[in-house]
């Protein structure tokens, strides 16, 4: 699109993509890069609601960096916090046995 010119370099972090996504096999939402995912903390007292509407509104703590439209990295800050994994996990409607089978020992309970 030559939106950048050649002789310039054009760095942008971008930031606030889903925590979750529907997922129309399963019929529900799912993480939308994995579970352990941060969230940006505004949208935390969220989980708790019940409406697939407001959980595809949650933001995560996901980025990219990207110079001249071209994806250099990215990454994310994970939970740190037990209460809120669990608050993610429980909106997930993930049970006890899931997550051992799943995650193992990252998870261990």
């Amino acid at each position: 699109m030559k939106l950048i010119p050649k002789d310039r370099w054009e760095f942008v972090w971008i930031t606030g993509f889903a925590l979750f996504e529907w997922s129309s096999t399963d019929k529900c939402v799912v993480s939308a890069q994995h579970p352990f995912t941060g969230i940006v903390e505004e949208d935390v007292s969220k989980l708790e609601d019940a409406s697939d509407e407001v959980h595809l509104s949650m933001r995560s703590k996901g980025y990219d960096l990207v110079l001249n439209g071209s994806e250099l990295g990215s990454g994310s800050i994970r939970i740190h916090q037990q209460d809120v994994q669990e608050r993610v996990f429980r909106a997930l409607g993930l049970s006890q046995e899931q997550l051992r089978n799943r995650f193992g020992s990252f998870w261990m309970r």
